[in-house]
């Protein structure tokens, strides 16, 4: 599992690049609660995507129970903590919102 902590200067593109480079099947992004991205629907969407067409596993951690949620709403695994990260539990959550994506994609 390999392990990002965000920065407010991080946007959905940095963050893609820090996920690849990473060359991990698994990543975990720390969002802190203090000096964050600024983190919207579209970005975790483009997360699932990436995630999906990449065959990755990207969860989030992040103290913000209200991110945590709308993550999980797309189909991002969020965690409280690394710890609770690192454990299986949690990484297969269903999207309750339609990414866009056509069969095949």
């Amino acid at each position: 599992m390999h392990v990002i902590t965000l920065t407010s200067a991080d946007d959905f593109v940095s963050i893609r690049d820090q996920i690849l480079f990473a060359g991990a099947l698994r990543a975990v992004l720390i969002v802190p609660e203090f000096d964050r991205p600024d983190l919207g629907t579209t970005d975790l969407a483009l997360l699932r995507r990436l995630a999906d067409r990449e065959r990755l596993r990207i969860g989030l951690v992040t103290p913000d129970r209200r991110l945590r949620a709308l993550a999980r709403e797309f189909g991002v695994p969020a965690f409280r903590s690394v710890g609770a990260a690192g454990r299986e539990r949690g990484w297969r959550v269903r999207p309750r919102q339609t990414l866009g994506l056509a069969t095949g994609e």
